[in-house]
């Protein structure tokens, strides 16, 4: 057997001074980095690569943790809207309920009575423009608004469901 020397191909098995470059499991070639800069880049890239798919995936798993946590605060927000102008609308309907029921007691009240009772109700509500007392041809006898008073409002679709015995 012969020496091999310095920076000169060692023998093969079969004798031929040539061999072939490093492989993986003998099919395919990996070229790897003859120079220390070389190597350093490669050991650079075999650290940072997956560092960075790490730091990606953290970066993703919390902006989707806040996204989804932004989407139930909205959701609990707009639940508590929805409760509150709920609770809104049934205080106002309760309130023309007692105005009804007190227009309507025995004896039947005065008419300046019905206009105090009537601007009251409708004073108490500064989301209501107007609350009115309309009797069944629809004319109104009372509102809250003096403009609204005499007024005539027959024609309304509302009016004419509710004269036909849709509930309000």
């Amino acid at each position: 057997m012969s020496e091999a020397t310095l920076g000169s191909p060692p023998d093969t098995a079969f004798g031929s001074a040539s061999a072939p470059p490093a492989t993986l499991h003998g099919r395919l070639r990996f070229p790897l980095p003859q120079t220390i800069r070389g190597i350093l880049v490669l050991l650079l890239a075999v650290v940072f690569i997956p560092l960075g798919l790490v730091q990606t995936s953290v970066y993703y798993n919390r902006a989707r943790t806040q996204r989804a946590q932004a989407e139930q605060t909205e959701r609990e927000v707009a639940r508590a809207v929805a409760m509150t102008f709920d609770a809104f609308v049934q205080d106002i309907l309760h309130a023309e309920l007692t105005v009804g029921m007190a227009l309507t007691s025995y004896p039947p009240p005065l008419p300046d009575q019905v206009d105090r009772l009537v601007v009251a109700a409708g004073g108490q509500y500064s989301a209501l423009r107007s609350l009115s007392w309309v009797d069944a041809r629809g004319h109104v006898l009372a509102a809250s608004l003096p403009a609204d008073m005499g007024g005539d409002v027959s024609g309304t679709p509302y009016l004419q469901e509710v004269v036909q015995g849709r509930e309000w």
